[in-house]
Order: structure tokens, then C-alpha cells, then sequence
């Protein structure tokens, strides 16, 4: 580091963002943790919502790739909808086998289009993601269900 380098990140006006590829390689590491305790029975609401939104980006992306990882994707969502259910009926998150392979499939795709895609495209697929969820609410809204799926309105 030389000197102009050293000054403007002691006045503050240095580089503020962690090196590149920080962030998400944070972000991949805490989605595994929340999906090994989902897989082992011991997930809360906050780690299948965690779960759940990155395979939704990764479905959104999967749209723009094409049908076959699209497919691979779908089954992973409708694995997690599954795991919803069950934790409706039952109050605890329980895993069978073929979901916790479908899971796993589906973050390993994601992981590999966040790598190989750009920030725009994952961005737009993350916008996309969060625009569905909004659109999903206001109809239940709509329609006087709560907002949110409950064992009484699934």
C-alpha cells in the first residue's frame, strides 16, 4: 500500500466495501448453516425464509437461463412447499430424504448462477423474487386471508 493509499483510508474516504466476493461468500456460508439446521430438524421460521427466498432468486434466475435448470430449480420450491406444509401440520420442520436432496441441488445451482451470472442479473432476479412475494400477499389480502400461510389458511 503506498502513501496516498494509506492516507485516504485513514481519513476515512478509502475503500468501505469488503474485497469483492466477501460478501457472498458470508451470505452462502449463513444459508448453509440455516439449511443444515432446517435438514436436521432443528430450523426455525427465520431459516426456511431464509432458505426459501434464495431458492425463489434462484427460480427467478433459472427463468432467464432456461427449462432445464428451471426444472431442476422448480423441484427444489416445491420441495420447500412441501417442508411448509408439514410444518403447518406438525409445528417443526421435518425433512424427508428426496427434499433434502432437491434442497441441496437447488442451492448448489444457486451458487453456481450467482458465480456465473452479473450483479444486474442477479439483482433483477432478486427484485423479481421480492415483487412475487409482495404480489402473493395482496391477494391473499384480497381474498381476507392473512398475509402470511397459517395451519387454518395454508
Amino acid at each position: 500500500m503506498n502513501r496516498a493509499q494509506r492516507r485516504a483510508l485513514a481519513s476515512g474516504k478509502g475503500p468501505k466495501r469488503t474485497p469483492r466476493g466477501t460478501r457472498r461468500t458470508i451470505d452462502f456460508i449463513q444459508t448453509e448453516e440455516r439449511f443444515g439446521r432446517l435438514s436436521q430438524g432443528a430450523g426455525t421460521v427465520e431459516d426456511f425464509d431464509e432458505v426459501a427466498l434464495r431458492l425463489g432468486m434462484a427460480l427467478n434466475r433459472a427463468k432467464d437461463i432456461g427449462d432445464a435448470l428451471l426444472s431442476e430449480v422448480q423441484l427444489a420450491c416445491n420441495a420447500m412447499d412441501t417442508l411448509r406444509n408439514r410444518y403447518l401440520d406438525r409445528g417443526r420442520f421435518v425433512m424427508t430424504g428426496p427434499e433434502k436432496v432437491a434442497i441441496r441441488i437447488g442451492l448448489d445451482y444457486l451458487e453456481d448462477m450467482v458465480r456465473n451470472s452479473s450483479r444486474a442479473q442477479m439483482q433483477a432476479a432478486w427484485q423479481r423474487c421480492l415483487h412475487n412475494i409482495d404480489k402473493a400477499m395482496s391477494e391473499r389480502a384480497k381474498l381476507g386471508l392473512p398475509a402470511l400461510p397459517t395451519k387454518e389458511h395454508p
